[in-house]
């Protein structure tokens, strides 16, 4: 849908809206006046009006920019039904053409003539992957090809003569700034913005109001208040030299004392408070001192493992488990240990000789057991 004082009409706008079949539906106020069926329509596209042209612009679904003068519309053959372009026309009407097209080459996303002067106006297309700006008679005046995938945009004021500024928004949650074809600012959104406007408020001017697909507003403000604190003004005096320098070699000391090669981390005792030493023996027992009891006592292979625990502190209810890989195995995991009082070895047999039998039930002749 748009508005404007079609065939420059004044003292109200007319509105234009646009079917799902390709008509052109014209209404002044509350009363509908004619109808046209735009030529070789399949789907509708971006539709704008041009106020200082009289003429509506569209994207058709040959991916072109097509523009339509209000007097042409309103002598065209009236839109009773779809008319085949074969057939031949009724009796007071013309076929419906369009005075230019431009090719894009692409869908179009939006269309935008802002009105920034009298004297001239632009045309903006923004494509899936280019941006597009035209004059009133269909010549370009310049194309910049976009880098990522927008999602909307807004041609919103004119800082210097020739000159547009745009918001353009993409779906990597950004909003850009562009003068023409010049990137001047970027800004990050909480979503895609859909749709971006301009407003201005009694108290705040230039809001950026970003519209979500799921229908969330967000009134952003781009730029900072200038702040009106000002630096008190200091007494200006003259430095005491001698007071500077005293003051540097004070801190030249301290940081030399700072970095002096000094042990960062607290000295540790030479020794560990508990040291647990392996042996492992490198033959075989003979006889073997491992037997599988599921198979009437049945003899294996072993190797005999000797564990020596050293305690520089006192041990209460210690227990102590070893743990081996397969195939091999031990006749005892876990072991308690009697209290130990400081630098005082536990060995010998049933408490005093911590030995561990390893069984292997293949040919490993020894292995490492570890705690």
């Amino acid at each position: 849908m748009t508005y404007g004082t079609f065939g420059g009409v004044t003292g109200h706008h007319s509105l234009c809206i646009q079917s799902m079949d390709g008509m052109l539906m014209f209404f002044e106020q509350d009363s509908y006046t004619f109808g046209r069926f735009l030529p070789g329509f399949l789907l509708p596209g971006p539709l704008v009006y041009n106020s200082r042209t009289d003429s509506f612009l569209t994207v058709s679904s040959a991916r072109q920019l097509e523009s339509y003068k209000f007097e042409t519309l309103a002598v065209a053959t009236e839109a009773e039904s779809r008319q085949d372009p074969d057939l031949p026309l009724k009796t007071g009407g013309k076929r419906l053409m369009p005075d230019w097209t431009f090719v894009l080459g692409e869908q179009a996303l939006d269309l935008c003539v802002p009105s920034l002067s009298h004297y001239s106006s632009f045309i903006f297309i923004l494509g899936e992957r280019n941006l597009y700006c035209l004059r009133d008679s269909g010549q370009i005046r310049f194309m910049k090809k976009l880098e990522f995938n927008p999602s909307s945009f807004l041609p919103y004021a004119s800082v210097t003569d020739g000159t547009t500024n745009l918001l353009l928004g993409n779906h990597t949650n950004m909003l850009l700034v562009y003068q023409d074809v010049t990137l001047k600012w970027a800004a990050q959104l909480p979503f895609v913005p859909v749709a971006i406007r301009v407003a201005n408020f009694p108290e705040i001017k230039g809001v950026v109001i970003s519209l979500s697909s799921d229908g969330h507003l967000l009134c952003s403000y781009m730029g900072t208040d200038p702040s009106f604190f000002s630096t008190p003004k200091v007494d200006a005096r003259e430095a005491d030299y001698e007071q500077v320098d005293a003051e540097m070699k004070t801190l030249q000391k301290f940081i030399k004392e700072a970095t002096r090669t000094q042990d960062i981390l607290a000295k540790t005792d030479a020794e560990e408070d508990l040291i647990v030493t392996v042996a492992v023996s490198s033959s075989m027992d003979s006889p073997s001192q491992a037997l599988i009891q599921d198979i009437d006592g049945l003899p294996v292979p072993s190797v005999t493992v000797q564990l020596k625990v050293k305690a520089r502190c006192v041990v209460q209810s210690s227990k102590m488990t070893v743990g081996i890989q397969p195939p091999l195995a031990v006749t005892q995991e876990k072991v308690v240990l009697e209290p130990m009082d400081r630098n005082r070895e536990k060995r010998g047999e049933r408490g005093e000789d911590l030995q561990h039998r390893a069984q292997g039930r293949t040919r490993t002749l020894a292995t490492a057991v570890r705690t």
